[in-house]
């Protein structure tokens, strides 16, 4: 299924199963210094969308997306491709602010329709048999959702600090450890348009490369 199917980029917050990384502390303090710890890249610094930005998203969603995000690349034209999303939401039922682990968001509506076409067609199998057949292609694999992982966790703003540190543990551990879009199995590949938003984001998804080289993604350049 999509991404666009019927949940908003910013308002979904299920209850992870257990990831077996975060049995081994090891594993994050190791990974977070090569992955996204960069302060300098303002990963914790938010633009406010301008109105024209927001007016397009709501259209591009369908709706307007909730908490707080921001415009992370755009298409040749201008318009928004992909949305950065940060990583505590407003829950409406506890009224408390829960994880949100999607942190990008492939919004420009042409590219999302062409990798529609691709899963449809079983892109989402052959993706992961094509993963599972190479340890290298793994290994790369496991690198793209450590540093999805990382780069969401340092885009919490200082202040947030003491909220998370006072969660519980299972959720502080969907923030640190759940990789691309959420994902706690990291060999599924269950959502082809949250991998090339982290593709088109980081430049190095190695699903998103496979996912170019098996649809002809075409640039956009007019329709949002």
């Amino acid at each position: 299924m999509g991404q666009h199917s019927s949940h908003d980029p910013v308002k979904s917050s299920k209850m992870p199963k257990h990831n077996p990384y975060a049995d081994d502390p090891t594993v994050w303090n190791d990974w977070v210094p090569k992955f996204g710890n960069d302060k300098s890249r303002g990963l914790a610094e938010w633009k406010t969308p301008s109105e024209k930005d927001v007016q397009t998203v709501t259209r591009q969603l369908g709706r307007i997306p909730q908490g707080i995000w921001e415009v992370a690349t755009r298409c040749p034209s201008g318009h928004p491709q992909t949305i950065r999303v940060y990583p505590l939401k407003m829950d409406r039922k506890s009224k408390r602010r829960l994880p949100h682990p999607t942190h990008f968001w492939l919004s420009c509506r042409a590219i999302v329709s062409q990798i529609g076409v691709l899963e449809r067609a079983g892109g989402c199998i052959r993706a992961k048999k094509w993963l599972l057949a190479d340890e290298k292609r793994q290994a790369e694999y496991k690198k793209n959702h450590m540093e999805y992982a990382a780069t969401r966790w340092n885009s919490l703003k200082t202040e947030d600090a003491p909220y998370v540190a006072n969660l519980p543990s299972s959720l502080t551990t969907r923030l640190k450890f759940s990789g691309i879009g959420g994902a706690i199995n990291w060999d599924n590949c269950k959502c082809l348009h949250q991998i090339y938003a982290h593709h088109l984001v980081s430049g190095n998804n190695v699903l998103g490369s496979w996912i170019e080289s098996n649809c002809t993604i075409k640039v956009c350049t007019g329709s949002e």
